[in-house]
């Protein structure tokens, strides 16, 4: 640390530490003047400032990008819905559709009946298709 005076309105000296934090805050406290070692204590500090902004722009294509994901999995849960409940649908309808009774009645508006018997084994002997 190094101690720099600074003179206060009444023509007191004051010692102070100044540390490479203070940097900005010693501008201030001049009037307007810039010297030398002010100019390469804010050079050293370009690349910490770089750095910085650096930081905050990842940080911010990083929230960008988790709130991307989060408007597509939620769109992908409404869609998984919509299809869970076409599939529901669908599926309750096939079950219904493929009763006997509502196949009986599809099959008698094209003219094929129902059978009202049972089924009859044809047997054939060996003789008789030899």
């Amino acid at each position: 640390m190094k101690e720099e005076e600074i003179e206060i309105e009444n023509g007191q000296i004051e010692s102070q530490d100044v540390g490479e934090s203070n940097v900005f805050s010693s501008f201030i406290r001049k009037t307007g003047e810039v010297s030398n070692q002010d100019h390469a204590r804010l050079f050293k500090a370009i690349p910490f400032i770089i750095f910085l902004v650096g930081l905050a722009m990842l940080h911010i294509a990083n929230n960008h990008n988790a709130e991307n994901k989060i408007r597509s999995i939620e769109k992908m849960e409404k869609e998984l819905k919509e299809d869970r409940w076409e599939y529901m649908s669908t599926k309750s309808d096939l079950m219904l559709k493929s009763r006997q009774s509502e196949v009986a009645k599809i099959m008698e508006q094209t003219g094929i009946l129902e059978l009202r018997t049972p089924p009859q084994k044809i047997v054939i002997k060996k003789s008789e298709y030899q």
